[in-house]
C-alpha cells in the first residue's frame, strides 16, 4: 500500500516537475542580442513608469482591491530591479530572486500584490519590448520572455514562503518562551514559579529538606513611574531582574510574578539564617543606583520569607511570605521578614481588617482609562480600575489585596459595593457627557464562579442599559486555572445571555488562550502590552499581534490594544486592522473628576484627523501631558 501511495505522488507530481524543468531550459537560454536590448530598455522605462503612477491608471488599479493595495504593489516594485528577464548573471549587483521573495515578505507586502505587481511588469515590458524588433522575432522572444516571467514568480514565491515558514517558526518557538518566561526581564513567569514551587514541596515531603521562598516588591514602584514613566519603570526592573540573578543560587528560582513583584524559590535551604543571608543580599544589591538620562534611578526593595519542609501547600506557603512582606511594607521598607508557615497563624487577618474599613469608610474607588476607536478617534469604552484612597491599602498593589479577598468572606461585600460605585460614577458620567459606549470591569475566577456576583453584575448590567451604555465583563487565563473548561464555558453563556459583552484579557501570553478562544465565545481580545511595546522594533512582535487580529477575525471579535504609549504603535495597529487601543498616549486611567475634565477635552479639541500623515496627525493637548502610572487590571 504504501509503494502504491508513493507511485500515485509521484505520478501526480510529474507533469509540475516537468513544467519546471522546461521552464528553466527556456529560462536559460539566452536572448538575442536585439531581444536582450529591447528587453532592457522597456524595463527601465516600465519600472520608472509604474512607480509614477501606479496609484492613479486604471490599468493598475483594476488588478488591485483598493488604493492601499496599490500603494504596496508600488512598493513591491521598489524591492528587486527585475533584470532577471534578462537572464542570470545580467545583473550581479542584483539580490536574487529568492531572496527578493523573503525581502517582500519582510516589509509587509502581501504574496498577491508581489505577483500582481511582477505580472504587471511583465505584460508591459513584453509589449513594449515587441514593439522595438522585428515581427519574425516576436513568438521566440515572446516565449522567451514569459518563460523566465514565470519562473522569476516561482522563484519569488519560493523565497517569499521560505520566509514566512521561518518566522512562523520563530513565532512558534518565542510563544513557547512566553508560556514560562517574562518577556520584559527574562526570569521565569508565575506559571513556571508555581510548578516549581509545587514540585519542590513534594521533593521536601518525600526527602526529609526544607524549602525556602521570598516574595518581594520594588518600593515605591508607583511614584517612580509617577515620576519618570514607563521607559524609567521598565529599565529599574530589568536592572533589578539582572541583579537578582546574581544574588541567588544556581538550584535557585528567580521569578517576576506581577508588575513589580518577584518571587525567589530555594528548594532546598538549611536554616533560616542562610535564608537570611539571600534577603539581604538581594536588598543591599538594590541600593546602587541605575543610570537615567545623565542623572541616576534610586529603588528599593522589601522582602518577606518563609520555609517549610513540605507539611503544608503551596497556597499556605505563599499566604505567609506575603503577610511577611505586608508587614514589612505597612512600616519601614528596605527590610525583610519571615513567617511560619502554619495554616493556623497565616490568616490574611490584618489586611482583610483593613479591607474591611476600607470598604466601610468608603476608601475604595475606582480610576477609569479611555478605549479610542484607532479609526475615527472616538472614545468607544472605558476600562474600570481598582484603587485604594489611603495607606495602608494604599502601599500595596491591588491585586496583591485582592488574592486575600478572593478566599474571604469579603468577595460578595466588595463585589456588590463596586458595581453599585461604578453605576453611581456612570449615573454622573451620563449626565455631564455625552459618552455611551462600553464600561469594562474585571472578574476574577472567585467572582466568576460566584452565583452572588453575578447576581449583582447582571444588576449593573440593567443600570448601565438604561444609561444607554454597554457592560462588559474581562476575564484571563487564570479563571480557566484548576477548572473544568466546561464549567466555566457554561457559566460565561449565561453572561453572555445575560447581555454582557465578554473580552479576553492579556490575551496571547500563553498556549492555553487559544483553545480557550475556541472553547468560549469571546466579543473582545485585548492585546497584552508587552506585545505592544516592541511592535515598532521587533518582527517577531509584529507578526504575533497580527497573528492575534487574525485569530479575532476568525472569532467574529474585534480587538483592543492595551499599553499604547507612542503614535507609532497607533499607526501600525491602526494599519494591521487593530479596532482600538487604550493607554497613555490617550490618557492614564483617572478618577471620575478626571474623565469628565479629560472627555471635554477631547471633544473640544476634535478627537483627532488622521494618524497617516508625516508626524502622525493632530494629537489633542490633553495627551501631551501626559500620563502617569500603569493601570493594573485588578477584579473589580
Amino acid at each position: 500500500m504504501a509503494n502504491s501511495a508513493e507511485s500515485g505522488q509521484s505520478l501526480r507530481s510529474r507533469p509540475a516537475r516537468e513544467l519546471e524543468t522546461q521552464l528553466e531550459e527556456l529560462a536559460a537560454e539566452p536572448l538575442a542580442p536585439a531581444v536582450a536590448r529591447a528587453v532592457e530598455q522597456a524595463i527601465a522605462s516600465v519600472h520608472a513608469e509604474i512607480h509614477r503612477d501606479v496609484e492613479r491608471r486604471a490599468e493598475s488599479v483594476g488588478l488591485l482591491a483598493d488604493r492601499s493595495r496599490a500603494a504596496r504593489m508600488a512598493e513591491a516594485h521598489a524591492c528587486h530591479s527585475y533584470r532577471a528577464l534578462l537572464g542570470s548573471g545580467a545583473d550581479a549587483t542584483t539580490v536574487t530572486s529568492r531572496e527578493a521573495g523573503a525581502l517582500h515578505f519582510h516589509r509587509g507586502i502581501d504574496l498577491e500584490s508581489m505577483i500582481a505587481a511582477f505580472g504587471l511588469l511583465l505584460i508591459r515590458t513584453l509589449r513594449q519590448a515587441l514593439s522595438a524588433i522585428p515581427a519574425s522575432s516576436h513568438e521566440a522572444a515572446a516565449g522567451s520572455l514569459v518563460a523566465r516571467g514565470i519562473h522569476e514568480i516561482l522563484r519569488f514565491s519560493a523565497g517569499y514562503v521560505a520566509a514566512m515558514r521561518e518566522e512562523q517558526r520563530e513565532i512558534t518557538e518565542q510563544l513557547r518562551d512566553l508560556a514560562f518566561r517574562d518577556p520584559l526581564t527574562g526570569l521565569a513567569n508565575r506559571r513556571l514559579f508555581e510548578e516549581h514551587l509545587l514540585l519542590a514541596l513534594k521533593s521536601a515531603r518525600r526527602q526529609g529538606h526544607r524549602v525556602g521562598l521570598l516574595r518581594l516588591d520594588v518600593d515605591h514602584f508607583k511614584s517612580l513611574n509617577d515620576s519618570y514613566g514607563h521607559e524609567a519603570g521598565d529599565l529599574v526592573l530589568v536592572e533589578f531582574a539582572r541583579r537578582l540573578r546574581g544574588c541567588v543560587r544556581e538550584s535557585d528560582l528567580a521569578a517576576r510574578v506581577g508588575g513589580d513583584e518577584f518571587a525567589v524559590l530555594l528548594p532546598a535551604v538549611g536554616t533560616a539564617d542562610e535564608l537570611a543571608r539571600i534577603a539581604d543580599r538581594i536588598i543591599r544589591a538594590t541600593r546602587v543606583p541605575v543610570p537615567w538620562r545623565g542623572g541616576v534611578l534610586e529603588f528599593g526593595v522589601s522582602a518577606g520569607g518563609t520555609m517549610s519542609n513540605g507539611d503544608v501547600d503551596a497556597d499556605v506557603l505563599l499566604r505567609a511570605a506575603d503577610r511577611a512582606l505586608y508587614r514589612v511594607k505597612s512600616g519601614e521598607r528596605g527590610r525583610y521578614a519571615f513567617r511560619r508557615a502554619d495554616p493556623e497563624h497565616n490568616r490574611p487577618s490584618d489586611l482583610l481588617s483593613d479591607f474591611a474599613r476600607a470598604l466601610d469608610g468608603g476608601q475604595i474607588e475606582f480610576h477609569y482609562q479611555p478605549q479610542v476607536a484607532l479609526a475615527t478617534g472616538a472614545v468607544i469604552g472605558i476600562e474600570a480600575l481598582l484603587r485604594f484612597r489611603s495607606p495602608p491599602l494604599s502601599q500595596i498593589r491591588p491585586d496583591v489585596v485582592l488574592r486575600s479577598v478572593q478566599a474571604s468572606r469579603l468577595l460578595g461585600r466588595f463585589t456588590a459595593y463596586s458595581c453599585q460605585r461604578i453605576a453611581d460614577d456612570m449615573h454622573v458620567l451620563a449626565a455631564s457627557t455625552p459618552f455611551r459606549g462600553i464600561v469594562a470591569i474585571n472578574l476574577s475566577q472567585a467572582q466568576i464562579h460566584s452565583g452572588g456576583a453575578l447576581r449583582d453584575v447582571l444588576r449593573l448590567r440593567r443600570q448601565l442599559q438604561k444609561l444607554g451604555m454597554a457592560l462588559e465583563v474581562e476575564v484571563t487565563e487564570d479563571v480557566f486555572g484548576g477548572t473544568d473548561v466546561s464549567v466555566i464555558a457554561h457559566t460565561i453563556r449565561r453572561i453572555r445571555n445575560g447581555g454582557i459583552h465578554l473580552a479576553l484579557d492579556d490575551f496571547g501570553t500563553g498556549y492555553a488562550s487559544l483553545s480557550h478562544l475556541r472553547i468560549v465565545p469571546v466579543n473582545r481580545l485585548k492585546i497584552d502590552r508587552q506585545f505592544v511595546r516592541d511592535i515598532g522594533t521587533s518582527g517577531i512582535a509584529r507578526s504575533i499581534v497580527k497573528a492575534i487580529l487574525e485569530l479575532a477575525r476568525q472569532a467574529s471579535a474585534t480587538v483592543v490594544a492595551e499599553g499604547v504609549e507612542t503614535a507609532e504603535q497607533a499607526t501600525l495597529l491602526e494599519r494591521y486592522g487593530c479596532e482600538a487601543a487604550q493607554g497613555f498616549l490617550f490618557a492614564k486611567a483617572m478618577p471620575l473628576a478626571g474623565l469628565l475634565a479629560w472627555l471635554r477635552d477631547w471633544q473640544e479639541k476634535g478627537e483627532r484627523t488622521s494618524w497617516h500623515v508625516a508626524g502622525y496627525g493632530f494629537l489633542p493637548a490633553a495627551l501631551a501631558a501626559g500620563a502617569v502610572s500603569p493601570s493594573t487590571s485588578s477584579p473589580l
